[in-house]
């Protein structure tokens, strides 16, 4: 149909509400931030859309009214009835009627006022009815919330209904000279999570991050988000995979202030580095960005009715370059590594689910081995790290100074060709992969042997990689995109890597925690901190932008791809509940764009960075010297204070002695007790400890397939008739990721649903701690606290206290788990004990329970029981060596 017969026809008609009608439902408001004034629109003002879509339209609205959205939307009483044409669709809605819509839980944060505003999805009532997870009809189940595809059809639609001379008028585009087509991952957030906390918004990237699993994925319609809960059970453990999800856009290239120095967007957590720190991007960045102006789909007129070919490219090197000698035959490219799944117009880019991490075989179905000598292998590796070999040094990056004003930074002085850590514990026997013994009582003998003996090892691979996607459209003389289609598409750079166990909280939640980026004035965060992959200005690998230079000549924007943007003008915040931490959100939240990944690379839990050799200038982001396999990273990004701690959980305190005075490593070290708490039920209760022996929890483990630490009574070693009060631990060298993953017993299901407001709340309430205890200056406080346990309590009831044992200070622990000096309310009950190794490490000693033992037992001099709310901390101090524990009430500080 002609436009003009499409028109005349449109004007005359009356649209119903139902299977038949596209032309409308829902219209939207003004896009604000762009040069559309107010008035009222027309039937004229919209363009024509090809019969395909046209279709697909009409066939989402069948669906739409058998699952009750239509109804939904008439009881809004926005004047929607059964009957409409489309000059009422387009209508703004009236303000009385708008305002009091914003009121409802779930449009808060909706920024338009038509049911439809064409090109302008974001803006679209309709569109935020199906892509914000708070928008919660009553008595809607899961099956009755829009499909992924049926998502991605209103936003063709939306985009569809706008001209291309009329984008270019809100752009303010003159000519084509500065517009590129490339491909940006994108997801449609509430207010919570964009860039400017104003309302609900389209925010992209140029780069995708997927995560692996060892089940498939689940996209769960209610949250309008991939979970990586695969059964959506409270209770499984399992990780689903998590895939990117990409589109083909319109792009014009515009620097972080124009002409006229007005900002042109505003990237996720780019905060402003009060040191000027090279991770974050200045006022004075000169780069260039793309910044999406329109989608291209399929069907589309502006490509004369073409299909978009989306494809792309992985790779995974990380075994080749410990085997150089097999010329790149156990690279494992795309075949291998991901799945990809045409969403209608996008594009979804998945990891291929399987187990976690397996031993990499050759092509005689044999484990491949390496033989690890005493220098390691072929003398490359330089450092024994517990239980693993480092290609590498670890420079002191990203740590906390002592004045906690700023943190130290990364030079990218050792770029990883080589995975930085590669696993030394299991061996191949009788054609099984069998984890090395040894829990000998002697750790430093064993340590020689892992790490000095002349053995084979096997080699583990998992499926991170990274690499691109890219479109392809045909090229038409009939096409109003010709010019831009024939200089070629710019890819986006992806990345799969490993799994998030935090998926609910990303660095925005944790700033008032963190210096720099953050917004705290001291840190609890002693390395790593809160820096996203959207501050970091490197680049992704060479392979992702081959094109770049010839499709944009002058103009590289090759460093800003992890940056996040979005259209919405920038306007002063004011502190509410869209861009406050402590905040519920009150839905579940996943994203695969940079701003919930780390630029902290030491080594690096999502993406590390590579180059060829110390002097290289071009280091660029890449997974290649991630862990082999990459449970090696993570043990250790866990276990020494979380180094990213939006994703790796925080371990600290299960090792914390370990890593403090430990015969494997022989260095010092200054940490903060520990940085988010994990509660004594996340960690796993040993048979041993006092919830197991005392109060009836059973023996569990915890999320990482360990156990936490615990205060247990004990004889001396040295005097058997002589008992003490000791921590018992977990040793680092000891504990075994790899073997856990193995024997599948890593549990997402302990931490997958923490929110940023929970763990703001835990790491508030051990500030007060720390505060009352006249610890709360990192990194060199005067004594090391250790926190032994950690409860969450109700302080209007009582506390369970299944970390103080019996016979502490009396025969129960009643006198603890009550509330005292008026403590009420939300809070925890947390036992820290105080911690400071002698040089000869005689003090830490391991437990005689059998052979298989990975626990050791440390000397507890003085425990501090703190009883804390959001307002205030008291402690009771006990000094074991005292002559009298009797229990005083009056000793409450």
């Amino acid at each position: 149909m002609k436009r003009n017969e499409f028109l005349k026809k449109a004007a005359l008609a009356t649209f119903v509400l139902h299977s038949s009608s596209l032309a409308g439902i829902l219209t939207y408001g003004r896009p604000t931030g762009f040069l559309r004034s107010g008035k009222n629109l027309s039937v004229a003002d919209l363009e024509i859309i090809s019969q395909s879509l046209q279709t697909k339209v009409d066939n989402l609205f069948i669906t739409l009214k058998k699952n009750g959205w239509i109804t939904y939307i008439k009881s809004l009483n926005l004047g929607i009835t059964d009957h409409l044409d489309i000059a009422k669709l387009i209508t703004a809605i009236p303000e009385e009627k708008l305002n009091t819509l914003k009121t409802m839980t779930g449009f808060e944060d909706f920024g338009g006022n038509r049911f439809i505003e064409p090109g302008y999805p974001a803006l679209s009532l309709l569109y935020h009815l199906l892509a914000n997870p708070r928008v919660r009809p009553g008595g809607f189940s899961e099956i009755q919330y829009a499909r992924l595809n049926e998502i991605d059809i209103m936003e063709d639609y939306i985009y569809g209904l706008k001209s291309w001379v009329s984008y270019k008028k809100d752009y303010e585009i003159e000519n084509d000279n500065n517009l590129v087509l490339a491909v940006f991952a994108y997801e449609y957030r509430t207010a919570f999570k964009t860039p400017h906390h104003q309302s609900a918004d389209m925010v992209y990237s140029r780069t995708g991050i997927g995560r692996i699993g060892n089940r498939q994925p689940l996209y769960n319609k209610e949250n309008r988000c991939y979970t990586n809960n695969p059964s959506l059970q409270p209770g499984d453990k399992n990780i689903a995979v998590t895939p990117a999800r990409y589109g083909l856009f319109i792009a014009r290239k515009v620097s972080l202030l124009d002409n006229n120095g007005k900002q042109h967007l505003s990237a996720l957590k780019m905060s402003r580095d009060k040191q000027g720190d090279r991770h974050f991007i200045k006022n004075s960045d000169n780069n260039f960005y793309l910044l999406p102006i329109r989608k291209i789909f399929n069907d589309d007129w502006l490509i004369n009715s073409s299909v978009i070919g989306f494809s792309e490219q992985h790779f995974n090197k990380k075994i080749s370059t410990l085997l150089p000698d097999t010329h790149d035959k156990y690279t494992r490219t795309s075949a291998s590594l991901v799945n990809t799944i045409a969403v209608n117009s996008s594009f979804i880019v998945e990891s291929q689910y399987d187990d976690l991490i397996k031993g990499v075989k050759n092509e005689n179905n044999d484990y491949l081995q390496f033989h690890a000598n005493k220098g390691g292998l072929d003398n490359r590796f330089l450092t024994g790290y517990f239980n693993s070999n480092g290609s590498s040094e670890v420079e002191d990056i990203e740590l906390l100074d002592p004045s906690g004003l700023s943190r130290s930074v990364n030079n990218y002085g050792i770029p990883r060709k080589v995975p930085m850590y590669v696993n030394l514990s299991h061996t191949v026997i009788n054609a099984q992969i069998k984890c090395v013994d040894r829990f000998g009582s002697n750790a430093t003998e064993t340590f020689e042997m892992l790490m000095n003996s002349e053995r084979n090892v096997p080699l583990f691979e998992d499926k991170i990689c990274d690499g691109y996607v890219t479109a392809t459209v045909k090229s038409s003389s009939k096409n109003q995109l010709k010019i831009l289609i024939d200089k070629g598409v710019l890819n986006a750079f992806s990345i799969i890597t490993a799994p998030d166990f935090f998926p609910q909280v990303d660095g925005f939640d944790l700033q008032n925690f963190d210096i720099a980026p953050g917004k705290g004035d001291n840190s609890l965060f002693y390395e790593g901190g809160i820096a996203s992959l959207a501050t970091s200005n490197a680049y992704p690998n060479p392979m992702v932008y081959e094109k770049d230079a010839k499709i944009l000549k002058d103009l590289n924007p090759r460093e800003t791809y992890t940056t996040v943007i979005s259209n919405y003008k920038n306007e002063k915040i004011e502190k509410n509940k869209f861009n406050d931490p402590d905040e519920s959100r009150g839905y579940y939240f996943s994203s695969y764009l940079p701003d919930v990944c780390s630029s902290v690379f030491a080594p690096g839990w999502d993406i590390t960075y590579q180059g060829e050799d110390k002097d290289d200038k071009q280091i660029f982001l890449s997974t290649q010297g991630l862990g082999a396999p990459f449970i090696e990273d993570m043990k250790f990004c866990a276990a020494l204070n979380g180094m990213w701690p939006a994703a790796a959980p925080d371990v600290s305190r299960t090792y914390q002695a370990s890593v403090t005075a430990d015969e494997l490593c022989n260095f010092d070290w200054d940490r903060n007790p520990t940085a988010i708490p994990l509660l004594d039920n996340e960690l796993g209760f040993n048979d041993q400890s006092p919830a197991v022996k005392y109060y009836g929890q059973r023996i569990t483990l915890g999320w990482d397939g360990e156990q936490g630490p615990f205060l247990e009574l004990t004889s001396k070693k040295d005097n058997k008739d002589e008992i003490s009060w000791h921590v018992n631990f977990t040793d680092l060298g000891r504990a075994d990721y790899v073997e856990n993953t193995l024997q599948n017993i890593l549990d997402m299901s302990k931490l997958r649903e923490l929110d940023g407001k929970e763990l703001n709340f835990r790491m508030h309430c051990l500030n007060l701690c720390l505060q009352k205890l006249n610890q709360f200056k990192y990194p060199d406080p005067t004594e090391n606290l250790w926190l032994i346990s950690a409860e969450k309590v109700n302080w209007n009831k009582t506390a369970n206290g299944h970390g103080i044992p019996k016979h502490l200070l009396t025969d129960n622990n009643n006198w603890a788990i009550q509330p005292k000096n008026g403590m009420n309310g939300d809070g925890y009950l947390y036992v820290f004990s105080d911690f400071k190794p002698d040089p000869d490490r005689k003090s830490i000693y391991w437990v005689e329970n059998g052979h298989q033992t990975k626990r050791r037992r440390v000397n507890s001099n003085t425990l501090f029981v703190c009883q804390v709310n959001y307002d205030k901390a008291i402690y009771y101090k006990i000094k074991i060596a005292d002559a009298t524990k009797t229990y005083n009430e009056k000793n409450w500080i």
